[in-house]
């Protein structure tokens, strides 16, 4: 039966397939749950945000009296390892601005690091070796991890390949040796060279290294902040800094020195 343009039937049944397509195309309104005890506000089905728990803060970020939702958002998974990561704060549901991370964050905490009104906190994303601050949303400044300490028997083995004074096998012994001894963690650089079993990677490996300075820098896992002489909501922060070598720093967050470790 043809539709005739002006029925009554036809008009019911276009106004019923539109707000079909609608509720198809734009599935913001989240549904209820009768056995679960929170209230759902809104869902986004297409949003395609990915993120942990720990990379989430909910702060007062211009001090207007209205909270903002910080996420740092680590793009496509399916498009590992070349994430495009990035800081993204909301307000109400809309995207307010987003900046670009450099690495695959792995925490985000709102801290206070001055004593100027109005109370403006800034943003520290922990990512890698390093913490990045950003204030009013604009990169502020970046805070790195100290070098660690590297075995002396190591300096020497890059030090005699920089020289020309030890072949590849020798190097593979001495360095194979020392990871198996399990006394000291080799660098990241030693690591990468113990892996590769062709002798020619290894000496095109061994060349493009030997003359680039030996560094060992550990990766934060965790941070959170804490009060430094109040107990107060926008009171100085410290930031408490956890690494993957088992060491945690406590960061002065005014000058950022480290406090104690």
């Amino acid at each position: 039966m043809a539709l005739i343009k002006g029925d009554k039937s036809s008009s019911k049944y276009n106004q019923e397939v539109a707000n079909n397509n609608e509720n198809e195309t734009r599935p913001t309104t989240a549904v209820a749950d009768p056995k679960s005890k929170w209230l759902p506000a809104h869902a986004d089905f297409v949003a395609g945000i990915n993120t942990v728990e720990t990379c989430m803060e909910l702060v007062d970020l211009f001090a207007e009296g209205s909270v903002n939702l910080v996420i740092a958002d680590f793009g496509n998974i399916l498009l590992m390892p070349k994430l495009q990561t990035k800081l993204k704060v909301f307000k109400g549901f809309s995207l307010l601005k987003e900046n670009n991370l450099t690495d695959l964050p792995c925490a985000v905490v709102a801290c206070y690091m001055d004593t100027l009104q109005p109370r403006i906190p800034a943003l520290a994303v922990a990512s890698g070796s390093a913490v990045f601050l950003f204030k009013s949303l604009r990169p502020y400044y970046k805070f790195v991890l100290p070098q660690l300490d590297i075995a002396q028997v190591e300096k020497d083995v890059w030090l005699k390949a920089r020289e020309g004074n030890i072949d590849i096998q020798a190097m593979h012994d001495v360095l194979n040796d020392l990871h198996r001894a399990g006394t000291t963690t080799l660098t990241h650089r030693s690591y990468m060279f113990l892996q590769i079993s062709n002798n020619n990677e290894a000496h095109q490996f061994v060349e493009h290294y030997k003359n680039i300075e030996l560094k060992q820098q550990s990766c934060i896992t965790c941070m959170k902040k804490l009060n430094k002489n109040s107990a107060d909501d926008d009171a100085l922060n410290c930031l408490v800094i956890g690494t993957e070598d088992q060491h945690i720093y406590i960061i002065e967050s005014e000058a950022f020195t480290i406090l104690a470790t």
